[in-house]
């Protein structure tokens, strides 16, 4: 099936935000939007939006279930391709969930995609998840394994510029955890229970999460270099579940890169199961 497509304007923008909201969010760069009118079946097929950032075209396209599988997709990324040519890219990167939308990475790869980081969010059933976690953390302190001048306290107890200045330079500034909170503050309380290791007096680790009704949520971790050891991670998780049972938490979420086997080790360890797996494709345009 072929059809017809032409640029957004106007008041074509409540198809693009309703068809591909993701991809409408930002309004800090250009942006463009195609409409697809199919020769047959509904009057509007689909949608692409185009957000234009540096030498990168960010695409967002979706189409309708009545008319997929025809072809129409297909054609509506040729289109945006040569819409992302014409505004300068070099490159098209996009982004979704290929757990949730399995059909998405065979479409992508057959037009060239190539799939360049995959980050899953695992869910975790607490208190139940918890327990090898508190076993390992007990272990090392009955064999002495925690250097005597560690303190366990939370972030509401630390100043928060040294923390911050190490989430900066461990989580916030790094591309491949885009998922990570862009930057650490107190508002509100939103991080004041997260675990944080000091020694002598100064943090050398930090587990950064949220409470959000009964859900626990693992926005980050990270541990200095010279500390990277089993039994910093060990004591920070240990202290996690001591938290999370405080505050009565019945779920736990964190995230992962499919390249690290730490956290993926962790989250078989605890039964969790994928919840989403955010896939970014990139395609060299020339």
């Amino acid at each position: 099936m072929t059809g017809r497509i032409r640029r957004a304007q106007g008041a074509d923008w409540a198809i693009c935000r309703a068809l591909v909201p993701e991809a409408c969010g930002r309004t800090d760069c250009p942006i463009e939007g195609l409409i697809l009118h199919p020769e047959a079946g509904p009057r509007v097929g689909g949608a692409a939006v185009l957000r234009f950032d540096g030498q990168d075209a960010w695409l967002g396209l979706t189409v309708v279930p009545p008319v997929r599988r025809l072809g129409l997709g297909s054609y509506v990324l040729e289109a945006a391709v040569e819409a992302a040519l014409a505004g300068g890219a070099r490159r098209m990167v996009t982004a979704c969930d290929t757990l949730a939308e399995p059909a998405a990475a065979p479409f992508l790869e057959k037009h060239g995609f190539a799939a360049v980081t995959r980050i899953t969010t695992f869910e975790a059933k607490f208190p139940a998840c918890g327990q090898p976690l508190l076993r390992v953390r007990d272990e090392l302190v009955a064999r002495n394994r925690v250097p005597r001048d560690w303190v366990l306290t939370t972030l509401a107890h630390v100043p928060l510029e040294a923390v911050g200045r190490l989430f900066a330079e461990y989580i916030a500034q790094r591309e491949d955890l885009a998922e990570a909170p862009l930057r650490l503050d107190r508002e509100g309380g939103r991080y004041d229970t997260s675990p944080v290791i000091l020694e002598s007096g100064r943090p050398v680790g930090a587990l950064v999460a949220e409470k959000r009704a009964d859900i626990w949520h693992v926005e980050g971790r990270f541990v200095v270099r010279g500390h990277q050891s089993g039994v910093a991670n060990a004591m920070l998780l240990g202290l996690a579940v001591d938290l999370a049972m405080e505050h009565k938490a019945s779920i736990i979420l964190f995230e992962s890169r499919d390249d690290n086997r730490d956290t993926l080790k962790l989250a078989r360890r605890m039964n969790a199961r994928p919840l989403r797996v955010k896939t970014r494709f990139e395609l060299a345009l020339y």
